[in-house]
């Protein structure tokens, strides 16, 4: 088992599909003129199309704004399919086709709208990078890590903080305000002091 696969499987994940035969990566290759990296081709081949079972946060090696409290940490989602289905790599190089920088080939999901991808250089030259859809262009694409390797390496489990029933203060009915009860009077629709019961 490689490091990358233990690390994932430490993680916690769930396989949604199996991986194609290889279609979407001799695609990218020919249209982009890139080769993705063996490691991450070895892992989804292995691994098929997966999902976190919890959430998973990236902390990345530069600032990236507008994301997460903690500007460093991004999501990360449902890695994305080889196959011709929804959630694509092909689907969303169509969808955002307009928008996308150049050479930026999406491998996962990462907060709503937003993508997880390499950033090629040349044909073998990248850097993992996160595209935040709702920033202007040349704004919009923050590196993460330098190789996929780094990018797993820098995978942590992220605990939604959620509030308990001691922290939410109890609100007591009150009634209708001053203004609501003039109206209500207004229209003949006020109770009087039953209504506030």
């Amino acid at each position: 088992m490689s490091r990358i696969e233990e690390k994932i499987e430490a993680l916690g994940y769930k396989t949604i599909s199996a991986a194609d035969s290889g279609e979407m990566i001799d695609y990218i290759h020919s249209k982009y003129n890139t080769k993705l990296p063996s490691e991450y081709t070895a892992i989804i081949t292995k691994l098929g199309y997966f999902g976190f079972v919890s959430s998973v946060m990236s902390k990345g090696i530069n600032r990236i704004p507008n994301i997460t409290v903690d500007e460093n940490m991004v999501p990360v989602g449902r890695f994305l399919t080889w196959q011709k289905e929804n959630r694509s790599i092909e689907s969303n190089l169509n969808m955002y086709s307009d928008q996308l920088p150049n050479k930026f080939i999406p491998f996962a999901e990462g907060e709503s709208g937003d993508l997880i991808g390499f950033q090629f250089k040349n044909e073998t030259e990248y850097t993992i990078n996160y595209w935040h859809h709702e920033s202007s262009p040349g704004i919009d694409n923050y590196v993460v890590a330098l190789t996929f390797e780094d990018f797993i390496d820098s995978l942590i489990h992220y605990e939604v903080k959620t509030r308990n029933d001691d922290d939410i203060k109890k609100i007591e009915h009150i009634g209708p305000s001053p203004k609501m009860i003039e109206l209500l009077k207004k229209t003949g629709k006020w109770k009087g002091d039953d209504q506030q019961k």
